[in-house]
């Protein structure tokens, strides 16, 4: 080994040289990895191993390349044992993540309309009590509750509760004309 610079405060975490405490002026010491050969200081290296940091990612990414069916399979056998997990890791990432996924989703159909179209079109080919479903509440067979909530989900103030019932069939009534008004607008085509 070879004595190189002193560090003050080393990136090493506590015990990697000893017991030594963070703060104390400490020695930064070089070793040779076992692959590459090249002399490199300990932070190039992980806590007890002999090769460098480079060189064990370049193995495992072999690894990878040559075992992707063996860790796919290995990965969705986790996934499907820890399917809580796995959906509240999703829940998380998508609720911190709202506003950049909406942006990607919206780029990515903005780009790919064929595709958006394509996918519609097998759902509904797919589903056709769900799209039979969604059409009866759309053309104003929806629930009260569902039209209030539909009033009220972009409010930070009003509640479906707080919603008048005139209001409710006032609004059911514009989903009609605007129904109406679309299938007029198809026609002329």
């Amino acid at each position: 080994m070879c004595m190189a610079e002193n560090f003050t405060d080393a990136p090493w975490r506590q015990g990697a040289l000893g017991n030594q405490q963070k703060g104390i002026e400490m020695i930064a010491v070089t070793r040779s990895c076992s692959k590459c050969g090249n002399e490199k200081t300990l932070t190039d290296f992980y806590r007890a191993g002999l090769q460098c940091r480079k060189c064990v990612s370049s193995v495992k990414a072999v690894y990878r390349a040559a075992n992707s069916e063996k860790i796919s399979a290995s990965k969705a056998k986790w996934r499907s044992a820890n399917k809580e997990k796995v959906s509240a890791s999703g829940k998380s990432y998508r609720a911190k993540n709202a506003e950049s996924i909406a942006f990607k989703n919206k780029a990515y159909a903005k780009a790919n309309p064929e595709k958006i179209s394509a996918m519609g079109a097998r759902y509904r080919a797919n589903n056709p009590e769900r799209v039979a479903r969604k059409a009866a509440m759309n053309a104003g067979m929806a629930p009260d509750w569902l039209v209030a909530y539909r009033l009220t989900m972009y409010s930070k103030i009003l509640k479906p509760k707080d919603v008048p019932v005139a209001l409710i069939e006032t609004r059911r009534s514009v989903i009609l004309l605007k129904r109406l008004i679309r299938g007029t607008n198809n026609e002329k085509r």
